[in-house]
């Protein structure tokens, strides 16, 4: 952690000496770029708001669950309608629009496709359905026009592709239907067929016994008349007529209402939907009351009737209105339950995950629609036939010999018959298979609710009968036949709705759902609604040049210029070889540092035995470099202070050096040892005197160059020789200064540089250490190595270096 500290604290130390070139480069950058934008004609923007699908749709209700199931997907999630909208072929078609000719220029067109690409932007707004289409231009017309343009091309791509997609849905499910229509659905594998076979044979049994036992009991003297004639008067009749007219106009109304009915998948405005269901509900409730209050009225006349052939007539009227009354409670549960469809159709539309439930929602609406249309079929219907008997009855005398017994024997051997006719269409065939068509299945099913109604009616003349006969006998018979056919009744009660639903998904598709898809399809088509993808909003050009982004562009390249300069500032760090700090020389060339000097400022750049003027900090570098050294008392230690190469600082270390050891009262002997360019005299003020060189030179007493200054003995360099490796190998030095080592605690050697001449190498074999002097930013860290290098091959010791950062 210290040690990133301290890398981090370089860092920012080398930035903030490179401050001004950063800050220099930075404004330049500027400036361009300001130069630059004020060129630049002014840009405009132009943005339409499309509103998108908000993800898959079904067209209408397929059973999930079945195989084969059709659907249709309008388009994808907003991601992919944005990739939609950037494609070449809708870009073309935009560009196509706003100049025609391009369409029979290939090159030139696809040159404005690419133009126009680069000067788009299409975004979602936030999480909605919702589109942005922004182009960008110096022609705030073309921005706009461009705008609308591609909008108005997403648009026809889409409903181009929707078609496409919806007419060959409605060929498949034209073609399925028909293959429906033609083929036979196999019901072998239905698990309720077996149990609708075991009920409808016993059904069977118990009636064709009531039939054989009917035609054993009848009396041989059934040929008496009934001279009383008709009770049913000719105004009763015409009521009856007019009433029934009535009720099976209002159910062709109420078909009517149904068939316009639009489905919930295709409703658009559902409080008008619930207004129209509402209306069908109360129509279809007041039929259902009237069918009874008739039915009801019907069978009065029944039981009053005297005349067996018309009272026979009143029970076929009674049954067919029992059917048409049955059907029209059904259609009325039906109509009652699209309100609830439709509710959960709504919600579900507004919440997430919701696609099965809309899709369950639509399947149960068109399997609603569909079962009304079937029970206002069989409710007209039987209206139609309930009224063709009631213009046969004929009022007034009858002289009929028919007899209420023969002719129950009749209605029960019919029913007999017609059971068997059903039981004889479910059977296996020699495969096993029980292939049926449609109409088949929808006859079977009708055929079944009308025998369920047949035998209540049997029942009720049985009982009937019962009441009138004295011959105990007779009504004991009639009572067993009675249980029997209240058997038959229990057996058969519920099939009908067991057999519809056979009907309505009988095969591998149901037909019904496929019959609506194909509507539902064939409204689309010709309404040409292909969902909710339209234009929201016409593109409004408007200027883009506000105060950021009219100088977002400076403001980037003083950002850029700033960074690219401190990249650059670490990259010449890098590779720049320079001695920067103390910390780099220990790691590099694992010396000791001594001391790190700084600059003196105004004040005295030597120090002098009174420290006038001499900055506090500076004085304390020297005395941190000699507490380092470890100097101790009376050894006669020798120093060299030398560098790699000059102006790196070293005389001024030797001077000062020798200064704030005499200021501990030590005798100190400065030596200049540059005997190619002696400068220690002229520090001091000692005059052009004679020195080392002529001593070896001349061989003369050492005393007579010895000087004092300042507390400090100074032996000067002389003058100037070119054979100064010549005179520093003579034995008189290493003499000289073992006779020094004697005389004073310490001898301070200033040498010339290592790099460039053998004087200080030649130096070196005869003191105990070295410190070299560095400067930071012109020291070279290859040069001190070969330094460091050069004397450590002759034998010298290293005490450290001091380091001359003079830097503010």
């Amino acid at each position: 952690m210290e040690q990133s500290q301290v890398n981090l604290g370089q860092q920012l130390k080398v930035l903030w000496q490179n401050k001004w070139w950063i800050i220099a480069v930075s404004v330049i950058a500027g400036i361009a770029a300001l130069a630059f934008s004020s060129m630049q004609p002014a840009m405009y923007a132009a943005t339409a708001t499309l509103m998108t699908e908000s993800g898959e749709q079904r067209l209408t209700a397929i059973p999930s669950g079945i195989s084969g199931g059709l659907e249709m997907i309008y388009l994808q999630d907003i991601s992919n309608q944005i990739e939609i909208m950037r494609s070449r072929t809708v870009l073309e078609k935009a560009v196509i629009q706003l100049d025609p000719d391009l369409a029979n220029d290939t090159t030139a067109l696809q040159m404005e496709v690419m133009q126009l690409d680069d000067s788009l932007s299409i975004n979602q707004v936030d999480s909605t359905n919702l589109v942005e289409i922004t182009v960008y231009s110096t022609d705030s017309d073309l921005a706009q026009q461009q705008a609308n343009a591609i909008a108005q091309a997403y648009v026809e791509q889409v409903r181009t592709l929707t078609v496409e997609s919806i007419e060959s849905a409605l060929a498949d499910t034209t073609q399925r239907l028909e293959e429906l229509q033609k083929a036979k659905v196999d019901l072998s594998i239905s698990p309720v067929l077996p149990r609708l076979t075991a009920q409808l044979n016993i059904a069977y049994q118990e009636i064709s016994q009531v039939s054989t036992k009917l035609k054993e009991i009848s009396p041989a003297s059934s040929n008496q008349t009934n001279a009383e004639g008709t009770i049913l008067t000719a105004s009763q009749l015409a009521s009856f007529t007019t009433r029934i007219e009535n009720n099976a106009a209002n159910a062709t109304e109420i078909t009517n209402l149904v068939q316009a009915l639009n489905t919930v998948a295709k409703e658009k405005d559902f409080s008008a939907r619930s207004s129209a269901i509402a209306d069908i509900e109360s129509q279809a409730e007041s039929l259902t009351t009237r069918l009874a209050s008739l039915s009801a009225n019907v069978g009065t006349a029944r039981e009053s009737e005297t005349n067996a052939q018309v009272r026979n007539q009143l029970v076929t009227i009674e049954e067919q209105l029992q059917v048409a009354h049955a059907a029209s409670q059904t259609m009325l549960t039906q109509i009652t339950t699209l309100f609830g469809i439709q509710e959960s159709y709504i919600a579900a539309g507004s919440a997430e995950d919701s696609y099965q439930a809309r899709s369950q929602a639509i399947e149960s609406d068109a399997n609603a629609l569909n079962r009304i249309y079937k029970n206002a079929s069989v409710l007209t219907g039987n209206l139609q036939t309930a009224l063709e008997y009631v213009k046969e009855i004929v009022t007034g005398p009858i002289n009929s010999t028919s007899q209420s017994l023969p002719i129950l024997a009749q209605r029960v051997e019919l029913t007999a018959t017609n059971l068997a006719s059903l039981l004889e269409k479910i059977q296996p065939n020699d495969d096993g298979d029980i292939l049926l068509s449609y109409s088949e299945l929808s006859e079977i099913e009708l055929q079944t609710q009308a025998i369920s109604i047949s035998l209540s009616f049997i029942d009720s003349d049985l009982s009937r009968i019962q009441s009138l006969d004295t011959d105990a006998n007779l009504a004991a018979d009639l009572l067993n036949l009675q249980e029997s056919v209240s058997i038959a009744s229990n057996a058969i009660a519920g099939l009908g709705d067991e057999m519809t639903t056979l009907t309505e998904n009988g095969g591998d598709v149901s037909y019904s759902s496929l019959d609506t898809l194909r509507q539902e399809l064939q409204l689309a088509l010709l309404s040409s609604d292909t969902g909710v993808t339209r234009v929201l909003d016409t593109a409004v050009s408007t200027s883009s040049s506000s105060l950021f982004t009219r100088y977002r562009g400076v403001l980037l390249a003083i950002i850029a210029g700033f960074l690219i300069s401190i990249v650059i500032v670490f990259i010449m760090k890098y590779f720049d070889r320079t001695v920067r700090d103390g910390s780099q020389v220990k790691n590099l060339l694992g010396l000791r540092l001594l001391a790190t000097i700084g600059a003196a400022g105004e004040g005295a750049t030597h120090i002098s035995p009174e420290l006038d003027d001499v900055p506090p900090a500076y004085l304390e570098s020297f005395r941190m470099l000699r507490t380092n050294l470890n100097l101790d008392p009376g050894k006669g230690k020798i120093l060299l202070v030398s560098s790699p190469q000059p102006r790196e600082g070293k005389t001024t270390v030797a001077t000062n050096l020798a200064r704030i050891i005499a200021l501990q009262g030590r005798k100190v002997l400065l030596i200049d040892g540059n005997l190619h360019n002696p400068d220690i005299a002229n520090i001091f003020g000692i005059g052009e005197e004679k020195g080392l060189s002529e001593f070896l030179a001349f061989g003369k007493e050492d005393g007579i160059f010895v000087k004092e200054a300042e507390g400090i003995d100074i032996l000067p360099g002389g003058e100037p020789s070119k054979i100064s490796a010549e005179l520093l190998s003579s034995p008189k030095l290493k003499a000289f200064l073992e006779k020094a080592r004697k005389e004073y605690d310490i001898i301070i050697v200033d040498s010339a540089p290592v790099a460039d001449l053998t004087d200080t190498r030649i130096l070196a074999r005869n003191i105990d250490g070295v410190i070299l002097v560095l400067r930071s930013n012109l020291s070279k860290i290859d040069s001190t190595r070969e330094t460091k290098q050069a004397l450590e091959t002759v034998g010298a010791h290293i005490e450290g270096f001091v380091l001359m950062d003079e830097r503010p």
